[in-house]
């Protein structure tokens, strides 16, 4: 594209990657998960009063992640980094959460799915109450609900 022209289009049009919305690549999301991951795994460390274990793993995490670097960067280029990145990362995770299973044993992974569980179903049940609260006092909100939820928060009938 000429010099002369490359102003005059927008911005947008130049993109040559498409607008449409996307999660990502699919490392970059497996990466997201393995940090998640870690914001988890670090603080028991530092719960059980051990900071020495997180920062020796995550130093040879960094020289894992350094190696990795520079023996993918030729063939793969950027994605040779991204894939360091990526390994390091899960090395880390793994490292941590297999120390932290021998210092601790069983998890009770069960127990805790079931407690996540139920703390959800109350966020979800707050969200839907905010939701139908902002609903029903809204400028647009439907009149008749709105009656009615005044009814219901008085404790029943006219009357009352």
């Amino acid at each position: 594209m000429p010099r002369s022209e490359q102003y005059t289009e927008p911005a947008v049009k130049r993109q040559e990657w498409s607008t449409r919305y996307d999660d990502g690549p699919p490392a970059l999301r497996v990466w997201a998960v393995c940090l998640c991951g870690l914001k988890v795994v670090i603080p028991a460390f530092y719960a059980l009063q051990d900071t020495r274990t997180p920062v020796r793993i995550g130093d040879c995490a960094m020289l894992l992640n350094i190696v990795l670097s520079v023996a993918l960067m030729r063939p793969l280029h950027r994605g040779g980094l991204a894939l360091a990145t990526l390994l390091a990362a899960f090395f880390n995770l793994g490292m941590l959460g297999l120390s932290l299973y021998r210092r601790l044993g069983e998890l009770q992974g069960w127990s805790i799915l079931q407690s996540a569980s139920r703390a959800a179903c109350a966020g979800a049940g707050a969200v839907c109450y905010g939701g139908l609260r902002l609903a029903l006092w809204s400028e647009e909100g439907m009149f008749p609900l709105r009656v009615a939820w005044q009814r219901v928060e008085r404790g029943g009938g006219e009357g009352r």
